[in-house]
């Protein structure tokens, strides 16, 4: 009898470990054997170890839910991967966050990823990738996250991305080869926080409909080719604390209206062709560390309200028409590090 209890008790301890071993997510065993082999899994930094029975459940960056059947998460930023993207990647139709960030991977951006509907964090950041970015993403309308900097991307911004709505909220397109204009339709990105585009080719004006933007804190567009003014409207971007127009091919004035952007630590537009004065109201800036407009054709005075930039680091309006004084209440710049006001008509 003692035998008998024993061999059923070995059975049960047996079928429990058989059990925990099981993953759930085996039936996507061969996609993730096929995104190893393409992107040259064995050269990885910590490569998986693809012997064993769990696959793909153990493996360093993925994640399966067990209660889904399915894998959810893939992440193995810098790491070392080489090749390109599989196509098989798009069977993943419940994964939500995919980064292959940091890493040496080329080719092209497979539109069949456009499977994976519940994406909401895309982070192909820093690699060699070419190719357009493929207007059937626009399947991602839970997308929070688009991270797809340092690149080699062409053609323009997808104006179907705007059916992300409400739910993107970080979108990093820049240090790319990126062309075409910026879309007014992404206007709908109503929760947006932050913005890059910088350091491509893109040109056209500032689309003034991006006043919806209320929620964002980065707006960063330099290095294009961008030309017009620059949009009254953004003063109601109320929370923003970086705004760089810098390296374009803007003209017009600064907007009065700006003086609302009271939340403003950074104002760079540096490198365009702004003309008219510095606005008086830009004094409420109370939060400013950083304003640089060099090399443009501003005129006028030094305004004394910017007296009361009392956090500001860095100034530089060189290489302007500004003329008159220094207006002494500027010795209120107790943490001032850097003043440039050379080549205009200014002295103290």
């Amino acid at each position: 009898m003692m035998d008998l209890v024993l061999t059923l008790s070995a059975i049960l301890i047996t079928l429990t470990k058989t059990s925990v071993a099981t993953c759930a997510c085996t039936r996507r065993a061969s996609v993730i054997q096929t995104f190893y082999m393409a992107t040259n899994g064995a050269k990885w930094l910590r490569p998986w170890d693809m012997s064993s029975a769990d696959v793909p459940c153990g493996l360093e960056g993925v994640t399966c839910d067990v209660a889904l059947g399915d894998i959810t998460v893939i992440s193995v930023a810098g790491r070392s991967l080489r090749g390109s993207l599989p196509t098989a990647l798009g069977q993943l139709t419940a994964m939500t966050t995919f980064s292959v960030a940091n890493n040496s991977l080329s080719g092209t951006v497979p539109p069949e990823l456009s499977s994976c509907i519940a994406l909401y964090s895309f982070d192909i950041w820093r690699n060699s990738l070419s190719g357009t970015l493929p207007p059937e993403f626009r399947a991602w309308t839970k997308m929070f996250v688009f991270s797809v900097g340092s690149n080699q991307l062409t053609g323009t911004l997808p104006e179907a991305y705007s059916a992300w709505g409400a739910s993107q909220a970080f979108f990093y397109v820049d240090t790319n080869l990126l062309s075409g204009t910026l879309p007014g339709a992404f206007s709908s990105w109503t929760a947006l926080e932050v913005f890059t585009a910088y350091s491509n080719s893109i040109s056209g004006t500032l689309p003034p409909e991006y006043q919806s933007w209320a929620s964002i804190t980065d707006y960063h567009i330099q290095a294009n080719s961008l030309t017009g003014s620059l949009p009254s409207t953004y003063s109601a971007l109320v929370n923003l604390t970086t705004f760089d127009c810098s390296g374009n091919l803007l003209s017009g004035s600064l907007p009065e209206a700006f003086a609302s952007l009271m939340k403003l630590e950074k104002f760079y537009a540096f490198g365009n062709s702004l003309s008219g004065t510095l606005p008086p109201g830009y004094g409420a800036w109370k939060n400013v560390t950083g304003v640089l407009l060099y090399t443009n054709a501003i005129s006028g005075t030094l305004p004394s309200e910017y007296a009361q930039w009392t956090r500001v680091e860095t100034i530089d309006f060189g290489v302007n028409a500004l003329s008159g004084t220094l207006p002494a209440a500027y010795s209120r710049w107790t943490a001032l590090t850097v003043l440039h006001l050379g080549l205009n008509s200014i002295w103290a």
